[in-house]
């Protein structure tokens, strides 16, 4: 069975996430950047969620960390913002709040894009570090 991680400092997020997921994958859930960033470091996953706003590291730095070891990503907020910027650099993302069908579907897209989703990802972390100096919204 593939592996996904997903990382949210909530922990009721990641727990509702981690759920839905577990119907269709094995799940393992982080609820701090710095043990998301240890588990994307540690393996290599099928796909990680990863929320943009963590704490000491943010979730598009840890979406960078991913692709860099071949993970495609999809990020998640629930902050207007944050979504724009994503959006407008093309960084893979959904909403929060979304529906369960939603993230399946998005996580599904992902997962059988493989290495287009990593290269998306790659492409989005390096324009928006080298437009803005950083990858934080």
């Amino acid at each position: 069975m593939q592996q996904i991680v997903v990382v949210d400092d909530d922990p009721m997020v990641a727990t509702v996430v981690g759920d839905t997921l577990r119907e269709f994958w094995r799940v393992t859930c982080a609820v701090t950047s710095d043990h998301g960033r240890e588990l994307l470091v540690q393996q290599s996953w099928k796909l990680a969620v990863v929320d943009v706003r963590l704490g000491s590291i943010s979730g598009l730095e840890l979406a960078e960390m991913a692709a860099e070891n071949n993970t495609p990503v999809l990020l998640i907020s629930g902050c207007f913002d944050a979504l724009e910027t994503m959006h407008s650099y093309g960084f893979p993302c959904l909403a929060k709040p979304f529906g369960s069908a939603a993230l399946v579907t998005e996580v599904r897209l992902l997962i059988a894009q493989g290495p287009e989703a990593v290269l998306a990802v790659k492409v989005a972390a390096t324009t928006m570090r080298r437009e803005t100096g950083s990858l934080r919204c």
